[in-house]
């Protein structure tokens, strides 16, 4: 019996440990949208798995915006130290993600954002709700 409880307490902690990521993260939300947003710097880029989830009510009359966010969100995200403002190379829409959110990927040149920690992530609602969104990363 007593081994059982071992083997148990120590499958769970491996699981826990598994499961933790080392990558940076954020979040922002308000009453009509909820993003999150991950961070991984590469040698050459810095690239921002975002996911956008409108809300219920939102997501009943998402035709009228659906195709915008899906194709049309390159100039919706930039990075700003508060001075300049940064826009990415490319920010691709992955389809197939998790039902009745958008998904993203976003690829920033690391030379031009080189100090990549004194920049803030913004996404700036176009089609949705026409609101800034800041992402501070921890």
């Amino acid at each position: 019996m007593m081994n059982r409880y071992y083997f148990l307490f120590a499958v769970l902690i491996l699981l826990s440990i598994g499961c933790k990521t080392n990558r940076p993260s954020a979040g922002a939300s308000d009453k009509d949208l909820v993003i999150e947003a991950m961070k991984k710097i590469n040698q050459d880029d810095i690239i921002y798995n975002i996911r956008i989830f409108p809300n219920k009510e939102l997501m009943e009359n998402a035709a009228s915006f659906s195709q915008n966010m899906m194709y049309q969100v390159d100039s919706c995200f930039y990075l700003s130290d508060g001075l300049k403002k940064v826009y990415p190379l490319s920010a691709e829409y992955i389809p197939g993600g998790v039902a009745k959110s958008f998904e993203y990927m976003v690829t920033f040149e690391k030379n031009k954002a080189s100090s990549a920690d004194d920049f803030i992530l913004f996404y700036q609602d176009k089609y949705i709700n026409k609101r800034n969104y800041q992402l501070l990363f921890k």
